[in-house]
Parts: C-alpha cells; sequence; structure tokens
C-alpha cells in the first residue's frame, strides 16, 4: 500500500496556496510519480520523514510554483508545477461523452482490476462502457465522509484515475496502473457535493499503454474538474496490482520494457 496520488496533490496545493494565499490553485502540470511511498513496511515501527518543498517561480497577479516531495536523503517522490490564479478559471473546452456505451455488468472493485479499500470504493457506478471511453458515477470528500478541510477532492480524482484502469483493462486486456498524468485543471474550489459523475474520454491505446482523460461534472452540468493525459500500462501477466497502492506508480525510465512500479 502506497500514499495516493490524490493525496499528494491536496498536499501541493496546500503548499502552493501557503505560498500564495492571496491566489488560486487553478492547474497541476506534469504530475510526476517518481518514487511511491510505501505505508506500513517498517517492522520496527520507525518513522520515515519526508519533506514539501515549494519554490515559486514567477510572481505576480499569477504565480507559478514548483513543488516537490522529498525523501530524508533529498531525493524526489512526487514533483509537479502548480499555477496560481486570481480566480478559478472557466473551463476552456467540451469533453463529449464517448459513443455506443455498452452496460457494465462486471464487478468494479474484484481484487484483481480494482483493489482498492472501502474508503477509496468512490465509483457508485460505471454507468456504460466503449472502446471510446466511460462514463462512471463517483463519490467525493463529502459523501464519503472523509474529515476535512480540503483544498481539493481527492475522492472525485481518485475515482477518475480508477475509471482510467477499468477503461485501459478493456483496452488492453490486462490490469494496468497509471504511470503520469500531464495536468490537473481545478474550476471549483475544494470539495464537490452532490453527485459527480465522470466522463473518460481515450486518446490512445497500444499494446501496453493507454491515455485518457476525465472531467467531472456536477449535478447541474457544470465542470468541476478535469484530468488530462492519464497514462496507464499494463502489468506483465503474471502480476497483479491487488495489495498495491491507489495511486499511479512511478513513469517508466527510458529503456524499461516494463511498467515502474513502487
Amino acid at each position: 500500500m502506497v500514499v495516493p496520488v490524490a493525496l499528494v496533490l491536496e498536499w501541493f496545493a496546500r503548499a502552493a496556496r501557503a505560498c500564495r494565499p492571496d491566489l488560486t490553485l487553478a492547474a497541476c502540470r506534469d504530475v510526476q510519480v517518481l518514487r511511491g511511498i510505501r505505508l506500513g513496511h517498517f517492522d520496527d515501527g520507525a518513522a520515515e520523514h519526508f519533506r514539501l518543498r515549494a519554490r515559486q517561480l514567477s510572481n505576480g497577479h499569477e504565480a507559478t510554483i514548483a513543488v516537490e516531495l522529498l525523501g530524508a536523503d533529498g531525493s524526489r517522490h512526487y514533483s509537479a508545477i502548480c499555477e496560481m490564479k486570481e480566480r478559478s478559471p472557466l473551463p476552456d473546452r467540451t469533453l463529449a461523452p464517448p459513443v455506443d456505451l455498452l452496460p457494465w455488468s462486471s464487478v468494479i472493485y474484484d481484487g484483481e482490476v480494482l483493489f482498492h479499500g472501502p474508503a477509496f470504493q468512490v465509483i457508485r457506478s460505471v454507468d456504460g462502457i466503449a472502446d471510446g471511453g466511460l462514463t462512471a458515477t463517483l463519490e467525493g470528500v463529502t459523501a464519503r465522509g472523509w474529515p476535512g478541510p480540503w483544498q481539493l477532492d481527492p475522492a472525485l480524482l481518485d475515482g477518475g484515475l480508477q475509471a482510467a484502469v477499468l477503461w485501459a483493462q478493456r483496452k488492453l486486456g490486462a490490469a494496468a496502473l497509471p504511470t503520469a498524468i500531464s495536468s490537473l485543471h481545478i474550476y471549483h474550489t475544494g470539495p464537490a457535493t452532490g453527485t459527480i459523475r465522470c466522463v473518460l474520454a481515450g486518446r490512445e491505446a497500444s499494446r501496453e499503454r493507454a491515455v485518457s482523460d476525465a472531467v467531472f461534472l456536477a449535478s447541474n452540468g457544470s465542470v468541476v474538474a478535469e484530468l488530462r493525459g492519464i497514462e496507464v500500462h499494463a502489468l506483465p501477466r503474471d502480476e497483479h496490482p491487488a495489495g498495491a497502492s491507489d495511486t499511479p506508480a512511478p513513469r517508466r525510465r527510458a529503456g524499461n520494457g516494463s511498467p515502474a512500479r513502487s
């Protein structure tokens, strides 16, 4: 079990806000999971210390902030570039739902494709799936009863990653883990309320890699947030993610033929 990247994004949002409390987080770009942080792997109960570092790269009415989560030895585990603006931006595009959706007839959390524990079982239903993507109904931190306060809604974000894994299984025919996120866009500050619809649109799929985008819609149709460029890589056939993490695995290194795992 490792720290979910959705929670790391929440920490990044808080760090960026601490740097510029006068601004609002608009986006996190180039989200990298370099070395996942495993939980419960210290037999002697000893704690491991980590450091969150934020550096402001630009200043003014808007700001760009580089955020990193570092180990005790200074090694980078997670990193991203946070964009801060005076107010939450409006969506700059419309993500069309996939066509020719078919009913979902499988168990969502089967312990093989999705292995998450009760707290992270945030997909209420998969409302349809196709080669072009899927639609699903999700629960956010408020519906799940996660104590706050929250800058983002990590339950929703993790649900979007889970939806990407389900679609990738259809395209790749194997269990998979996310390996990268190009960008997170925030159009509503704080946790979402009510029923949230996730529309996931596939961008490309090959033998062992799939890329998709996920948009989160409130009950009135407004866009709450969006994940762009979710990369998912298939696991080797003799492996499955049961008992692993709720988070993307580290990025694959060039020349390595198998997905990196934390």
